[in-house]
């Protein structure tokens, strides 16, 4: 079964001008907590077999509901399975055969790679484009065992902060 975004949410918080500086009119729109398709073979740790999940995030005026450009936002998370990366740091490669050093990514149903020298992190810093978002990827290579959660995995959390506000949401494993 393949994992769907829920709705996002809205949250009040402060806007960025060019500078990144924070201004009181904006709005910041980061999803719901996500369910994902995991299983117990690909939790193994640099097996190949991951989950690479898009985020957007959208920072906009909340009295005209115009996209903010060039908002710094950061995200991080807490937990030691979760990274995350820019959309330009990895490649799809392909459907069927993997190619040496290729990953299996599990949200896509497809393999890709890294580009040269890039490695997932536990924070990262973006700005949003001149349509008020920002995409990052949540690399999951794997899950920790909880045994007292439905799927025998404990969520990844993942935080959004800009300015003084910070929001999360989870990445639930079923």
């Amino acid at each position: 079964m393949r994992a769907v975004l829920p709705v996002l949410f809205l949250l009040g918080l402060g806007a960025c001008g060019s500078d990144g500086a924070v201004s009181s009119d904006a709005q910041l729109l980061v999803p719901d907590d996500v369910t994902l398709h995991w299983e117990s073979s690909f939790n193994g740790v640099d097996d190949g077999r991951a989950l690479l999940v898009p985020v957007d995030v959208m920072v906009y005026q909340g009295s005209t509901g115009e996209p903010i450009e060039g908002a710094r936002i950061e995200l991080g998370d807490t937990q030691p399975g979760a990274k995350l990366l820019r959309p330009d740091a990895v490649s799809m490669v392909g459907f069927d055969e993997p190619i040496d050093g290729a990953w299996w990514d599990a949200w896509s149903d497809r393999y890709f790679e890294f580009a040269p020298d890039v490695r997932p992190t536990s924070s990262l810093v973006v700005d949003t484009d001149a349509t008020g978002l920002a995409r990052v990827y949540v690399f999951i290579d794997r899950f920790p065992v909880d045994e007292m959660e439905e799927s025998g995995f404990a969520p990844a959390p993942v935080s959004v902060t800009m300015g003084d506000t910070e929001e999360s949401f989870l990445l639930i494993p079923r």
